[in-house]
């Protein structure tokens, strides 16, 4: 019964025979009432009265109804259809379409639902891919700030001398590739048994005194032992050290990695966080071994300056010898003088106003003075005496085989050549010149040590140049 009655239906026929059904009896409501005019007033047929009229009208409303529901059946699912494309096609959740029809109409749900299951599930990978794509990026971009971080530090590794400035550069860059809220560089002292932080980002004074002193003492000097980096985050388990550590900085996460030179564990870089659920990466660790190798070179230079100093005798500036050198040479002249029972001078120099000749002229003309003053004094010694430059604008002569009294008249010597000279510039300084003052000291009368000739020099210079200057004190 059920398959007669949907032989016998709409549903399986096709939207081309519905569309010629539905015109069909739309235009069957036409020719009935044009037939029906033309019985009634054209051939006068009296066969048809009001009765037959009201029933031919009936059928004419029955037929012009079955043609718009026809139609209806088919522009109102079309339109369903195009309205949840719109909706779609704007950004919305797709709302699928209903399948309950056997005509073209219902092959067209059937397939748009497919299709927009497909496009759903190719956005979704898309979005997939775009998100491996912006951790790629992002991966990409810490990266690029790691390589330029490191290109920073080993430009200022290269410029600055100063080794406080290279540490705390380290220090100060390392948020810009790692996740640290607070981070410093412990520097480990075996021989005096003490830990200093050298340098330290966001770290309050009483933080710094008091990891100190926990360093020295406390259970966080084994660090100075430690060749491994600690660690302790979501995934690491804590130890007594990393627990210490963490109170102290009142941290949740943190690393520790240590600084080998020599073949020893000479500081660590320290640095942490307090985000909930983290854990340091390979990445991280990584960068950590690239920055401690950067602090291990920055110590590994300065040790190779400051051996090069104690090892250097001259001055770079002038070619004369250095403050080093004239302090231990003095001392080996005063021993000499003691045993044999012989006089031994030092004369200590000091150009006046030199610095207000630097402020006014400038570094490069300060320099051609000192070089110009050094040739001088280089002239006026004799092959047994020694002379260095001893401070920024102070010279001094090593006399042995002299006493007071000579080394007054070398002193004074020298003090007139200066005051003869022109160097340039010299018309815009006080007196129109440029002047020097010395005072004279000498073994045994000033000091039996070269220390204490140095001091009793100094004192003499100090207050003779805040008198007048251009004279030789003693």
């Amino acid at each position: 019964m059920g398959n007669i009655f949907k032989s016998i239906s709409l549903m399986p026929k096709g939207l081309r025979y519905k569309l010629i059904l539905a015109f069909s009896l739309m235009s069957v409501v036409p020719l009935l009432v044009c037939g029906v005019i033309i019985s009634v007033y054209v051939y006068k047929n009296e066969f048809f009265v009001m009765g037959d009229i009201s029933l031919i009208l009936l059928i004419t409303i029955v037929i012009t109804v079955l043609g718009l529901l026809i139609a209806k059946s088919i522009v109102e699912p079309v339109i369903e259809i195009a309205e949840k494309v719109r909706l779609y096609n704007d950004g919305n959740d797709f709302q699928e379409i209903p399948v309950n029809r056997e005509d073209e109409i219902g092959d067209l749900s059937y397939s748009i639902n497919k299709m927009a299951s497909r496009l759903t599930s190719n956005v979704d990978t898309l979005k997939g891919y775009e998100e491996r794509i912006r951790g790629i990026n992002l991966e990409i971009n810490q990266k690029m700030t790691a390589l330029s971080t490191l290109f920073q530090v080993s430009s200022i590794m290269s410029s600055a001398k100063d080794l406080n400035i290279i540490l705390q550069t380290v220090i100060e860059r390392l948020p810009d590739v790692m996740d640290c809220e607070k981070s410093f560089l412990a520097i480990f002292d075996d021989k005096n048994a003490t830990v200093r932080l050298k340098a330290t980002s966001n770290l309050k004074p009483e933080e710094i005194e008091s990891l100190e002193k926990d360093f020295s003492e406390g259970v966080l000097s084994r660090i100075s032992k430690q060749r491994e980096t600690l660690i302790f985050d979501a995934q690491h388990k804590i130890t007594n050290v990393t627990k210490v550590l963490s109170n102290k900085l009142a941290l949740k996460n943190v690393i520790e990695f240590p600084v080998i030179l020599h073949g020893e564990v000479q500081c660590a870089l320290i640095l942490g966080n307090n985000k909930e659920s983290f854990s340091f990466t390979d990445d991280d660790i990584d960068l950590m071994s690239v920055f401690s190798k950067q602090v291990s070179i920055a110590l590994e230079n300065n040790w190779l300056m400051k051996r090069t100093e104690e090892l250097s005798v001259s001055d770079e500036l002038t070619g004369l010898f250095n403050v080093k050198f004239a302090k231990e040479r003095l001392n080996e002249e005063i021993e000499r003088s003691i045993t044999y029972q012989r006089p031994c001078s030092f004369i200590l120099f000091d150009i006046d106003n030199f610095d207000l000749y630097e402020d006014k002229f400038g570094k490069a003309s300060a320099e051609d003075i000192l070089k110009r003053v050094a040739s001088i004094l280089k002239t006026s010694a004799d092959q047994i005496d020694k002379v260095a430059r001893f401070d920024h604008s102070q010279f001094a002569m090593i006399l042995p085989e002299r006493n007071k009294r000579e080394a007054h008249l070398i002193a004074d010597k020298v003090r007139q050549m200066i005051e003869e000279f022109e160097f340039a510039n010299q018309e815009e300084m006080p007196n129109k010149k440029i002047s020097i003052s010395g005072a004279v000291t000498s073994n045994p009368i000033d000091g039996m040590r070269g220390e204490e000739l140095i001091s009793k020099a100094k004192m003499l210079l100090t207050k003779g140049q805040s008198e007048e200057g251009n004279k030789i004190y003693a």
